[in-house]
């Protein structure tokens, strides 16, 4: 799962724990200018509450958190 296959998603779906943690993966290595204006609400909601469940690997917590606190200040 990266951030495209996530965006094509129909808006009511399910995530396996893999595909949070690929899709985790992909985020990370992403800024802010790599994610779409329209898809940003999304994906700060969707970081919110992987980061707040503690599901994230601890190798991609501090970029996400990065990602997060930029997304939330545009």
């Amino acid at each position: 799962m990266n951030l495209d296959k996530l965006l094509s998603l129909p808006q009511e779906h399910t995530l396996s724990s893999k595909d949070c943690q690929l899709l985790n993966q992909d985020l990370a290595s992403k800024n802010i200018d790599g994610i779409p204006v329209e898809s940003r609400p999304l994906i700060e909601e969707y970081l919110v509450n992987a980061l707040n469940m503690g599901s994230v690997e601890p190798k991609f917590k501090e970029a996400l958190e990065s990602l997060l606190k930029n997304l939330q200040n545009v």
